[in-house]
């Protein structure tokens, strides 16, 4: 894509959480649709997130709204790049922000 390395890999975990999103719901990453992806910002604020360390014991941690929509964008933005530098003239559904 020419982007840093560490934008590449941070583009990489957000896709990484949706695709995995979608595999445990049986969804088809290819024809998610706008409420899926409603359903996943959602799931990305409701969802603990791992504990930091197995051995203390703490209350569960969840994302903040701003870091979801990062996420988010994350998830969208190589969509977007590679429907740009397509040729043909479909497009992935989700990449339609």
């Amino acid at each position: 894509m020419g982007r840093s390395f560490n934008t590449e890999k941070a583009y990489g975990i957000c896709s990484a959480l949706l695709l995995t999103w979608c595999s445990e719901r049986g969804i088809d990453w290819k024809r998610i649709t706008l409420l899926d992806l409603a359903r996943f910002l959602r799931w990305l604020v409701d969802e603990p997130l791992p504990p930091r360390s197995p051995r203390v014991s703490s209350p569960p941690r969840f994302r903040m709204e701003k870091s979801a929509n990062a996420v988010m964008t994350g998830v969208n933005k190589p969509a977007l790049i590679w429907d740009s530098k397509s040729n043909s003239s479909a497009t992935t559904t989700w990449s339609t922000a």
